[in-house]
C-alpha cells in the first residue's frame, strides 16, 4: 500500500459505527455477567434500549442473546415488534406521568405467540 493510501485511511478512519459500538458493550456485559455468576450466582441483566443503534437482524440476535444468556433480563424497548415478539409482559408508558399501561392488544399477541 502506498504511502498516500496508508495516510488517507488513517486520516479518515472514524471509528467504529454505533452499532458496532452497542455490540461490543454488550458483549462486555455479557462476560461480565458471566464472571459475576461464577463467583455469586445468577445475575440481573438490565438493558435500556439495547437495540437502538443496530440494523434489523442485529436487533433480534441481541434480544435472543440476551433472553438466552440472562433469562432475568429486563429490557426497555421502544419497538412494539421487538417487545410481543420476546417478551413475557409488554408495558407502555405514558409520556406525561410515567404511569405504565398494558395493552389489550399487545397482551393477545403476545398470548397467542405463547400458546
Amino acid at each position: 500500500m502506498g504511502n498516500s493510501l496508508r495516510r488517507y485511511l488513517i486520516e479518515n478512519w472514524i471509528g467504529p459505527s454505533g452499532g458496532e459500538q452497542q455490540r461490543a458493550h454488550f458483549a462486555r456485559v455479557l462476560v461480565q455477567l458471566a464472571c459475576g455468576e461464577a463467583a455469586h450466582g445468577p445475575g440481573l441483566l438490565l438493558l435500556d434500549e439495547p437495540t437502538s443503534s443496530l440494523d434489523l437482524r442485529h436487533q433480534i440476535d441481541l434480544v435472543e442473546t440476551a433472553r438466552l444468556m440472562a433469562p432475568q433480563s429486563s429490557p426497555s424497548l421502544h419497538d412494539l415488534n421487538l417487545a410481543v415478539r420476546f417478551a413475557v409482559e409488554v408495558r407502555v408508558q405514558r409520556h406525561a406521568d410515567g404511569t405504565p399501561l398494558l395493552l389489550p392488544q399487545l397482551m393477545t399477541a403476545i398470548a397467542s405467540r405463547a400458546s
